[in-house]
C-alpha cells in the first residue's frame, strides 16, 4: 500500500470517528442558526423548482416579498441545496452535509500539505488542525454551516495555485483554479471568498520572480476570466440588488463592525489567546482556536524559519491580524480592493488563520515527531486537545440546538391557526421594530404564510423605512395597505382596528431567537386590511399566484389598480395583457398599474435581465471550460 493511501485512510478514519462523536451528542438535533436559515431557505427552493417549475428568483414569504437569488446569502449551486432537494429528511440532509464537508476539507488539506513538501504522515496533522479547529467545528455544529461550505475550498484553491506555479501545464491549472474559485463563490459565504482571493493574491506576490512574472500574469488572467464568467449568473443580480439594499447605505464604521481591538501592551497577547482558547471575548470572530497542542506545533515550525512555506504562512498570519486590528489597513483595502467595502465585521478575516496554522502545525510536527511512537502519541494528544474539548463543548452547548422532526412546525399553534386561512394575506409580529427576524420565515415558509418581517443579513432599506416610520404615525394604516390581515404580539394590544382572536400558549419546543421569543401570544385580526390587489377598495381577482408569476383577471376596469407588492421597485418585473405591456409604476413600496378597460388575464412576471444575461454568460463559460479540459484529457489518453 502506498504511503499516501495508507495515511489518507488513517486520516479518514480519524475524521469519521470525530464526526460520529459530534453527531452522537446531537442526534436528531440541529443548530439554531442552521435551522433558522436552512429550513425556510431550502423549503422555498424546493417549492419553487418542483411545485411551480420556476427558478427561485423572488421569494414572497418574508419582508413583504423581495429578490431571493440576488441576495448574497441565498445560494442554489452548492452541496447543502443539492442534498435537501433530493432528501426529504431535514436532519439526515444536514448531517450528510457536515460529513461531506468534513471529508472534503480534510482531503483537500491533506493533498495541499503533501504538495507543500510535507510527508503524508505529517499532512495528516495539518488536515486534523484544519477541520478540527474551533471555527470549523462551531460553525459546522452550532452556528450554521454556510461558512464552512465556502471554507472547505480554500486548500483546494491553494493547491491549484501551487500546481500552476510548479507545472508546465499551468494553463490547465489556471482554468481549474477559476472553476474552483467559482464553486467557492457559489457556496454562499462571500466574506470567505473575498478573503481567500486576498490570501491567494498575497501568495502570488510572494512567489514573483523575474523569470515567472509573465506566467503569473497569464495564470491570474485566465483564472479571473473563467471565475467572472462562471459567477455572472449570480454576480449580475447581486450587483443590481445591492443598489436597493442596505449595503449601499453602510458607512465605514458599520462595515468595520467587530474588530480586534489592540489599545495597549496587554492587548498584544490577544492573538495568542485567540489561537489557543475559545474563552476570549473577541466579538463575532472569536472562534479561531487551534488548541494548545496545535499552537505549540505552529511554534515548532519556526525551527526552519527560512523554509519558504513557513515564511509565507507566518507573514500571512501577521497580515491577517494586522487587517483585523488596524484601522488604516482596513480602510485602504475597503477603498482599493474589490468587494472589501461590502464586508461587515473585519475581524472575521481571522477565520483564515486556522488554515494558515494548519500547514505550520504539520511542519512543526515534522521537525520534532519523526519517530513512530512519538508521532502516534502526538496524534492522540492532538485529538484529545482539539477533539475531546470541542466535542464536550458541543455537548454543553445543546441549548443552541433544537430537535427537528415531523412535528416541529405542527407544534407552533399560532402558525397552524394561520395556515387554515386560504386567502392571500400577510402577518406581522408587532414586537419587531427593526429589520430582521427569522421566526416568522422559519414557520411561515413551510406553511405558505407570508410575513412583513423576516430577513437575513441584507434588506431593502426603502421598505423598512416605510414600514417602521408607521410607528410614528398610524401603524395600522401602514400595515393595512401591505395586505396585513393578522398581527400577533406577546402583549395585549389596544389598537383601533384590531380585533382579538385568541391567545396561544407559550411554545416551549419552538425555535427561539433573541427578541423573538414565542411566549404566550395574542393574535389579532386587522379589520382594515386591504386585499393584495385592489381598485377603489374592491379586490381584484388573482387567479394564479407564484413567486415569479402572478395572473389577475381583468373585466374592463378603468382606473389605477394598486398591488401590495414591491414589483415596481426592482427591474425585471413586467406586466402584459393580450400581448401588450403595461407600465408598473411605483408609489413608495407599492406597485400601481393604470387600467383602461382591458379584458383578459393580466400576466405579471419576473425575469431580470441581470439574471438572464448572467445565465447565458455562465452557461457558455462552463461549456467552454469543460470542453477545453475534456479535450486536454482526451489528448493525453
Amino acid at each position: 500500500m502506498k504511503e499516501k493511501t495508507k495515511y489518507l485512510i488513517i486520516l479518514l478514519t480519524i475524521i469519521l470517528i470525530f464526526w460520529f462523536l459530534n453527531v452522537s451528542f446531537n442526534f436528531k438535533e440541529v443548530p439554531r442558526c442552521t435551522c433558522g436559515w436552512y429550513v425556510p431557505h431550502h423549503t422555498f427552493i424546493k417549492e419553487s423548482i418542483f411545485e411551480h417549475k420556476q427558478f427561485p428568483l423572488w421569494i414572497p414569504y418574508y419582508s413583504g416579498g423581495e429578490p431571493f437569488f440576488a441576495a448574497p446569502a441565498n445560494t442554489i449551486f452548492n452541496i447543502p441545496t443539492f442534498l435537501y432537494m433530493f432528501i426529504s429528511d431535514l436532519t439526515l440532509s444536514i448531517y450528510l452535509e457536515t460529513l461531506i464537508q468534513f471529508i472534503l476539507g480534510a482531503v483537500f488539506m491533506y493533498y495541499l500539505a503533501i504538495n507543500l513538501n510535507l510527508k503524508p504522515k505529517f499532512a495528516v496533522i495539518s488536515s486534523m488542525v484544519f477541520v478540527m479547529n474551533a471555527f470549523f467545528l462551531e460553525h459546522l455544529f452550532q452556528f450554521g454551516s454556510e461558512w464552512i461550505s465556502s471554507y472547505i475550498w480554500i486548500p483546494l484553491i491553494f493547491l491549484l495555485c501551487v500546481k500552476s506555479l510548479k507545472s508546465d501545464k499551468y494553463i490547465r491549472y489556471a482554468m481549474l483554479l477559476g472553476l474552483v474559485f467559482a464553486v467557492q463563490f457559489h457556496a454562499g459565504n462571500l466574506q470567505i471568498f473575498i478573503y481567500t482571493t486576498l490570501l491567494i493574491s498575497l501568495y502570488f506576490i510572494f512567489n514573483i520572480k523575474k523569470e515567472n512574472i509573465k506566467k503569473i500574469m497569464i495564470i491570474g488572467l485566465i483564472s479571473i476570466i473563467i471565475l467572472l464568467g462562471l459567477v455572472s449568473i449570480k454576480l449580475f443580480p447581486l450587483i443590481e440588488f445591492g443598489r436597493y439594499s442596505n449595503v449601499q447605505y453602510s458607512d465605514f464604521d458599520y462595515l468595520r463592525g467587530s474588530y480586534l481591538e489592540i489599545d495597549n501592551l496587554k492587548d498584544i497577547a490577544k492573538p495568542f489567546l485567540l489561537m489557543t482558547t475559545k474563552s476570549v471575548n473577541g466579538g463575532s470572530f472569536s472562534q479561531i482556536s487551534i488548541g494548545i497542542i496545535g499552537f505549540i506545533l505552529v511554534l515548532l515550525a519556526f525551527k526552519t524559519p527560512k523554509d519558504k512555506n513557513v515564511l509565507f504562512f507566518s507573514i500571512a498570519i501577521l497580515i491577517l491580524f494586522l487587517i483585523a486590528s488596524n484601522l488604516f489597513t482596513f480602510y485602504s483595502l475597503s477603498k482599493f480592493y474589490p468587494g472589501f467595502n461590502k464586508q461587515k465585521h473585519i475581524g472575521r478575516i481571522l477565520y483564515l488563520v486556522p488554515f494558515c496554522c494548519a500547514y505550520l502545525a504539520g511542519k512543526g510536527a515534522s521537525n520534532f515527531f519523526k519517530k513512530k511512537y512519538a508521532y502516534w502519541f502526538l496524534i492522540i494528544i492532538l485529538f484529545i486537545d482539539i477533539g475531546y474539548v470541542d466535542v464536550r463543548n458541543n455537548f454543553q452547548n445543546r441549548h443552541n440546538t433544537f430537535n427537528i422532526n415531523e412535528d416541529l412546525i405542527e407544534e407552533n399553534q399560532l402558525f397552524q391557526y394561520l395556515k387554515e386561512d386560504k386567502e392571500l394575506f400577510r402577518v406581522y409580529n408587532f414586537n419587531r421594530r427593526e429589520p430582521g427576524g427569522t421566526t416568522s420565515s422559519l414557520y411561515g415558509t413551510p406553511l405558505g404564510i407570508q410575513s412583513l418581517e423576516g430577513t437575513f443579513n441584507v434588506w431593502v432599506m426603502d421598505y423598512w423605512i416605510f414600514l417602521l416610520t408607521g410607528f410614528n404615525s398610524s401603524i395600522i394604516d401602514h400595515l393595512s395597505v401591505l395586505n396585513t390581515k393578522y398581527i400577533y404580539s406577546d402583549k395585549e394590544l389596544n389598537v383601533s382596528g384590531l380585533k382579538f382572536i385568541d391567545r396561544f400558549e407559550k411554545c416551549d419546543t419552538c425555535i427561539k431567537y433573541v427578541g423573538e421569543e414565542l411566549n404566550d401570544t395574542y393574535l389579532y385580526l386587522n379589520e382594515k386590511s386591504l386585499p393584495r390587489a385592489f381598485m377603489n377598495d374592491t379586490a381584484m381577482p388573482i387567479t394564479y399566484y407564484s413567486p415569479n408569476k402572478v395572473i389577475i383577471e381583468l373585466n374592463g376596469e378603468v382606473g389605477t389598480m394598486i398591488l401590495s407588492e414591491k414589483y415596481a421597485m426592482f427591474p425585471g418585473w413586467t406586466a402584459k395583457i393580450n400581448g401588450k405591456e403595461k407600465e408598473l409604476q411605483r408609489w413608495k413600496v407599492l406597485t400601481l398599474i393604470d387600467l383602461k378597460g382591458e379584458q383578459g388575464d393580466l400576466i405579471i412576471k419576473y425575469m431580470p435581465k441581470s439574471f438572464f444575461y448572467g445565465a447565458i454568460i455562465s452557461g457558455l463559460t462552463f461549456m467552454i471550460v469543460m470542453g477545453f479540459l475534456l479535450m486536454l484529457l482526451l489528448r493525453e489518453w
